[in-house]
């Protein structure tokens, strides 16, 4: 049977606990800014060991964890640290994963880093863009290279707009990246929302030495984009 005074002290030590986790959110909120300043500019935040459990839910203004503001700065060296304390696919507002800012940016080091890491390598925004139709998008060659490595699917589309990397390397006159999504399965004469195939988006724009790529690789002339538009027309 407990005491009555017993009972006082438990009471008084799960009162105590709660002012100290309350005092720890406290100050949490008050250092999460300069803290994300900080992995902004690359340097890794020292995190008083109070403090270390509640790292993960740390967010900025933009749902941001620490790890996906380090990997969209390219901080590789603040990525290594903060990988055993962030889960590698938490989201920010708008679904975007550390792996698909830095693959967005270009960051190579990075994107190994996470890939190494176990990061999704598929997990798209919430337009139902992949990393790799981001690295496509933005002319990341090395970043391609790596996600196709990886095995991201070749074929993801868009799901608003029904792109695929393949149909935004070719509409970007990207020959380098075209060339590296084709031997690794992407669909040749796989059509956009409105129809268009990477062969009709590249004859369009004028990029001939894609459409001879394409071509090559089994894209069909006849086939009828948006405006009524052929490959030839």
């Amino acid at each position: 049977m407990m005491h009555v005074f017993e009972t006082e002290n438990v009471h008084e030590s799960s009162v105590v606990e709660s002012e100290e986790i309350s005092r720890a959110g406290d100050t949490l909120t008050l250092n999460a800014k300069e803290y994300f300043q900080q992995v902004e500019r690359g340097e890794i935040p020292f995190i008083p060991q109070s403090l270390s459990a509640h790292i993960s839910s740390m967010r900025n203004d933009n749902g941001e964890t620490l790890l996906i503001t380090a990997a969209r700065c390219g901080h590789d060296g603040v990525v290594v640290r903060l990988l055993p304390e962030i889960d590698v696919d938490e989201t920010d507002h708008d679904g975007w994963t550390a792996l698909l800012n830095a693959a967005h940016q270009g960051h190579i080091k990075v994107v190994r880093t996470l890939l190494g890491a176990g990061a999704v390598v598929d997990l798209a925004d919430l337009l139902a863009w992949t990393p790799l139709m981001w690295a496509c998008y933005k002319n990341c060659v090395e970043v391609v290279e790596e996600l196709i490595k990886a095995h991201a699917h070749v074929n993801a589309a868009g799901e608003d707009d029904g792109l695929t990397p393949l149909i935004l390397a070719s509409g970007r006159g990207y020959t380098e990246i075209v060339r590296k999504l084709l031997p690794a399965g992407a669909q040749v004469n796989v059509a956009d929302k409105f129809g268009s195939t990477a062969l009709i988006w590249a004859a369009r724009r004028g990029y001939s030495h894609i459409v001879t790529e394409l071509l090559a690789a089994g894209a069909e002339l006849d086939v009828i984009g948006m405006q009524g538009k052929v490959a030839g027309s």
